[in-house]
């Protein structure tokens, strides 16, 4: 295996150990990639970069480990408090609604136990799945069981409980929740995504092929307050597919104001660990980030086209 794959296996160990809460584990693979890196780097293709990209992983690290020594058990009320607690917050006559209602607010004071049996019994309906299976991730990632919403994610997609266009809004629910927290998530695959056709396979078979090495970062050009364009480059927060997640800073207001969802990016170029990609995309949501260690900054998310 050479030095290249070497560093990329790593980090793919690493995110695997992140998943499941490993994260000393997931540390240490950083740390051996970070080694291998700086020994080798006349070897390696833009290791500034995977310096740089392993750097922010293992902080990112430090501090999930931090908060979770630093963070106190949330005490679990009595069921007759909840009980007052569901009825008192809940005002909707419709009963499914009310339910629903209440097992907001039991997650709302950190009942997450006790709202999970909630979010369960709301499973069972239609019309309330998809907010309760949100719900349910919710309550897991900040208990800090992220094997458990992982595995979960996998038996709603394997099970049909949950449409195709259900599992997307989840998954993109879940990994918007994973970075506003920098969990850091590596998601399974939608297979139930639809399938392309011989023709579309061919036609979009060079991006696929690229997707493998990841992309790291991304430059797009945008026009400043002067009216000249500039590049701008930005980090990948998480890639799904040849959608590409960025993270804009609020005093960032000239990209704020061009990324609106349907603008068009033409040329934007996209960078791997060890080569980079140019091509056109369109940005497809822009969402402030309302709470965790990026809030009030932006989540944009940007539909590679073509490359």
């Amino acid at each position: 295996m050479d030095l290249q794959e070497k560093v990329k296996s790593l980090l793919k160990e690493a995110s695997v150990y992140d998943a499941h809460g490993l994260y000393k584990e997931s540390s240490a693979a950083c740390i051996q990639a970070d080694e291998i890196i700086k020994t080798n780097a006349h070897l390696i293709d833009q290791h500034k970069k995977l310096l740089n990209t392993v750097s922010r992983r293992l902080e990112r690290l430090k501090k999930k480990v931090e908060r979770i020594e630093n963070e106190s058990v949330a005490y679990q009320m009595p069921n007759v408090v909840l009980d007052v607690m569901k009825n008192q917050f809940s005002s909707a006559e419709d009963p499914l609604q009310a339910a629903l209602e209440g097992a907001l607010v039991l997650a709302g004071f950190e009942q997450y136990e006790s709202a999970l049996e909630e979010f369960r019994k709301l499973m069972k309906h239609r019309s309330t799945r998809l907010v309760a299976a949100k719900n349910i991730i919710r309550c897991h990632l900040s208990k800090g069981r992220a094997a458990e919403g992982m595995d979960l994610l996998r038996h709603w997609r394997n099970s049909g409980l949950l449409r195709p266009d259900e599992l997307a809004e989840l998954r993109r629910y879940t990994q918007k929740f994973s970075d506003e927290r920098g969990l850091e998530m590596e998601l399974p695959y939608d297979d139930a995504a639809p399938r392309e056709t011989p023709r579309d396979a061919l036609h979009s078979a060079s991006l696929h092929d690229r997707q493998v090495m990841d992309f790291t970062s991304v430059s797009i050009r945008i026009s400043n307050d002067a009216g000249k364009d500039a590049l701008c480059e930005f980090d990948i927060q998480h890639q799904s597919g040849d959608v590409l997640s960025v993270l804009v800073l609020k005093e960032e207001t000239g990209a704020i104001a061009a990324l609106k969802p349907g603008a068009v990016l033409d040329p934007v170029q996209c960078f791997s660990a060890n080569a980079m990609f140019s091509g056109k995309a369109i940005v497809v949501e822009n969402t402030p980030i309302p709470s965790g260690a990026h809030a009030g900054h932006f989540s944009i998310d940007i539909k590679i086209q073509g490359i």
